[in-house]
């Protein structure tokens, strides 16, 4: 298993340095420049491929990726705009009565705990800003910017991709 030298210093780099230490590797990205594929979009296209990709009509559980799109300028072309797209990772630590799912992400304060609740996606109280005002933008809770969930195979019997083998036991029992 590698050291962790190789992982990206971001949002992606921290969410798979966590599953690395169970044994899991997500898909990645070489350090994400402008123009190229960034971790987080890595991270979602290789569980997409294998279906393990869902919409705000999931039902989150611990373990769960949680995509955002719009979080920064990613082609850095000075304006955050539909081309920002899958722009920041985090992972479910905790899915409450109420359906607000608390996450774990790398922000600009390093690794921190934050809140989401997609039934009421414009509720401060329920939701946290996942991209911070900024000179002529307002700022965005983590509903409004929601780009979907994805299941990472939990069973660590040995290192893997995330998503790899469709028919393994991890389906049949029903786990995210």
């Amino acid at each position: 298993m590698r050291d962790g030298a190789d992982l990206a210093r971001d949002c992606s780099g921290m969410v798979s340095a966590v599953y690395r230490r169970e044994g899991i590797e997500l898909p990645a990205a070489d350090n994400p420049r402008p123009g190229r594929v960034t971790g987080v979009r890595a991270m979602y296209a290789g569980l997409l491929a294998q279906g393990r990709i869902s919409g705000a009509d999931a039902t989150p559980a611990p373990g769960m990726l949680v995509f955002f799109d719009r979080t920064y300028d990613v082609d850095r072309d000075g304006h955050i705009g539909a081309d920002d797209y899958l722009s920041h990772v985090g992972m479910v630590t905790q899915v409450r009565a109420d359906g607000t799912v608390v996450f774990h992400h790398r922000g600009e304060r390093g690794w921190r705990s934050a809140k989401m609740n997609l039934v009421h996606p414009h509720d401060r109280r329920l939701n946290d800003y996942v991209f911070k005002a900024r000179r002529h933008l307002p700022g965005r809770l983590s509903a409004e910017l929601f780009a979907g969930f994805g299941r990472v195979q939990l069973d660590a019997r040995r290192p893997r991709v995330a998503g790899e083998g469709a028919t393994t036991a991890e389906g049949r029992r029903g786990r995210p």
